[in-house]
């Protein structure tokens, strides 16, 4: 966790000036760590990785690495944190309910979700009906769906009914990938989910009806691993390993630009305002395109390894890279049509690649 020190009183947001600084780390689980997600209150992390754990923090109360103790080759102590054991699998994926922060989904290599909650640690619920490695969960915007997608070509939609201590859930099978899906997410609305499936396609679904609305096949030549909505949900951005990303129209299916290079990491980002596209290159640098051209506007340069995942924060006025090496850079919006984006500093503490980004706090944490 990464915190901005400022003045918001004389600092301009996101101003050069004050120190970024890395805040602690969470030793707490043995092997590699899948998946990181914030509460929706911004007030727990929930994490999860290969030892088939789920970890819940409170940032606030996690003290921060003593170094004399690593030097002396003395183990870490132990932070204070929430363990949530049951999977029999690593966990692959976690999501906090939008309405309700108590509420955490976990999703597994033992082909199940787990429905946790954190006020007291006692599981909820386990879902069971995949066939495989589960690689993808998500509530809706209202909190009443789950969604799920799994290495069995599956993905799940499971319906909370009411809101009593023992929830019943009701499954909806979305059938049509012919390979695993890795990414499944909500439209803005909650009315439709969009699939990106190693069969080389994404798919839209209707949540009511779980039809198969609109393949998004055209493309790709394959393994189609990130999708995501923009402009108002009227537009679709797929990316993949095949060295392009592409823009659809929702509506109709249509495959509407094809954006390429982007390098074989799918990396994707689209800016709030839906002007700015941000993916990988076959170099080390990040690609800024203008989404409504397709047209590449500038490079981000200065990743030593090539750039597996971008974010920008909810306003726009920031974005942040991470690469191959375990390193981030922010970048900082211009305003300049022909350079919008220019860099303010790097964040230096991980070893192994960037799997996954989000802004919180107001922006002041990553």
């Amino acid at each position: 966790v990464w915190h901005k020190a400022r003045d918001p009183n004389v600092d301009p947001p996101f101003a050069t000036a004050g120190p970024y600084r890395k805040l602690t780390e969470f030793p707490g689980h043995e092997g590699a760590i899948y998946t990181a997600q914030f509460s929706p209150d911004g007030k727990y992390i929930a994490t999860g990785g290969y030892d088939k754990k789920v970890l819940v923090w409170d940032p606030d109360n996690v003290e921060p690495v003593d170094i004399e103790r690593r030097l002396e080759g003395l183990p870490d102590q132990r932070q204070p944190y929430l363990e949530l054991a049951g999977h029999d699998g690593p966990v692959r994926a976690v999501a906090f309910s939008p309405n309700n922060s108590r509420l955490l989904l976990s999703g597994s290599h033992d082909n199940t979700l787990r429905l946790w909650d954190i006020s007291t640690g006692r599981l909820v619920k386990t879902l069971r009906g995949h066939g495989g490695r589960v690689r993808s969960c998500d509530f809706s915007p209202d909190g009443n769906w789950v969604l799920s997608a799994a290495h069995d070509d599956f993905v799940r939609l499971w319906n909370i009914e009411g809101y009593q201590e023992v929830r019943v859930l009701r499954s909806r099978v979305l059938k049509g990938h012919t390979d695993a899906v890795l990414s499944a997410r909500f439209s803005p609305s909650g009315k439709q989910v969009v699939t990106a499936s190693r069969d080389r396609t994404a798919s839209l679904w209707d949540v009511n009806t779980g039809a198969r609305l609109r393949e998004f096949d055209e493309g790709h030549r394959f393994l189609a691993s990130s999708a995501e909505f923009f402009d108002g949900g009227r537009r679709l951005a797929t990316g993949a390993g095949d060295n392009s990303v592409r823009i659809w129209e929702v509506a109709t299916g249509t495959e509407l630009k094809v954006l390429s290079p982007t390098g074989r990491m799918g990396t994707l980002a689209v800016s709030p305002d839906a002007r700015w596209i941000v993916t990988g290159t076959q170099s080390n640098d990040a690609q800024i395109w203008n989404a409504n051209s397709g047209d590449p506007v500038a490079q981000l340069p200065g990743h030593t390894k090539e750039v597996t995942v971008a974010r920008f924060t909810d306003d726009g006025r920031l974005l942040v890279t991470g690469d191959d090496h375990g390193n981030l850079r922010l970048w900082q919006a211009t305003g300049d049509a022909g350079n919008p984006f220019s860099f303010v500093r790097e964040l230096v503490g991980h070893s192994r690649t960037i799997t996954g980004v989000r802004f919180y706090d107001n922006d002041r944490r990553l």
